[in-house]
């Protein structure tokens, strides 16, 4: 994890404002949020503050097209 998520995370953990609000304003990479996410005990203050960030910060995979051999 990189400083930057883990500077967003304990931003949104140690907020007393909206969490939405600060999500919205913290630059993070989405395929590294998801990945955290996905390995995130569910009931950590973590997991909540990744939520927001995906939330925000949607990761979709790229898909490659298929390759044909003509």
């Amino acid at each position: 994890m990189t400083n930057t998520l883990k500077e967003a995370i304990e931003s949104l953990v140690k907020t007393y404002g909206s969490l939405d609000t600060v999500a919205q304003r913290l630059p993070v990479d989405a395929k590294e949020v998801a990945s955290a996410l996905a390995k995130a005990d569910p009931t950590s203050e973590d997991y909540v503050a990744l939520t927001y960030l995906a939330k925000y910060n949607p990761y979709e995979p790229v898909k490659t097209a298929p390759q044909t051999t003509e």
